[in-house]
């Protein structure tokens, strides 16, 4: 933002005014250069929207910080996402969430015997390739899979990006959004309630098709 507020000649912030793109170089290895030349990108663009990520999005002293900036802008679009495009929903139906201690603890200890994972590699989990050895199964849906998941799951499908799937999500303000396809999944990809749906039926489950799935 404060690239964007120097590429239009506005007045930049006293709490902005340390982040130039040499200090952004040091802090993230981005050349400065390409900030420029991003920052002179979005000062031209003619409808501008600010994506908020949910651990961001639902801070008060963050929001109260950036709200301005966007107010100086003349920016006002702005759309919040969810870390998990529909954790609003799982909970909303029941789903419980763990811990990545918790995760460990229940495959060291036994507990169990079978995961998969969807879009989450077994690393963000703390998980080792000798856990992974001692679990009966071992799947993994993923846009990127890892080394270890390439090892070591019995089941490696490739799920779409977020990008290539069409559908909607409740974000942290509790708004319905509609997501569009953006690109074609690439390879043999499938977004995740495709693959869920269709393993259902191979199991004989009662989930929704696709396109019903989809609209909920």
């Amino acid at each position: 933002m404060a690239a964007v507020l120097r590429a239009r000649g506005a007045a930049i912030p006293a709490n902005l005014s340390d982040y130039t793109p040499s200090k952004v170089e040091a802090l993230t290895g981005i050349p400065g250069a390409s900030v420029e030349k991003a920052a002179a990108l979005l000062a031209s663009a003619k409808v501008l929207s600010t994506l908020f990520g949910g651990l961001y999005a639902s801070s008060p002293d963050l929001a109260a910080e950036v709200l301005p900036l966007l107010d100086t802008m003349k920016q006002r679009r702005v759309l919040v996402l969810h870390e998990a495009s529909n954790a609003a929903g799982l909970l909303g139906a029941g789903a419980v969430t763990a811990a990545p201690g918790e995760i460990q603890e229940s495959v060291r200890s036994g507990k169990v015997k079978t995961l998969v994972v969807a879009g989450v590699s077994p690393e963000t989990a703390g998980l080792t390739a000798a856990d992974l050895d001692s679990l009966h199964l071992f799947a993994s849906f993923t846009t990127v899979p890892t080394p270890l998941e390439t090892e070591k799951a019995e089941v490696l499908l490739p799920m779409a990006a977020w990008t290539e799937r069409e559908g909607s999500f409740v974000s942290l303000t509790g708004q319905l959004l509609r997501q569009p396809k953006g690109a074609l999944p690439y390879g043999d990809s499938r977004s995740l309630v495709r693959i869920l749906s269709n393993l259902s039926r191979k199991m004989n489950a009662n989930l929704p098709a696709v396109e019903s799935a989809l609209r909920r």
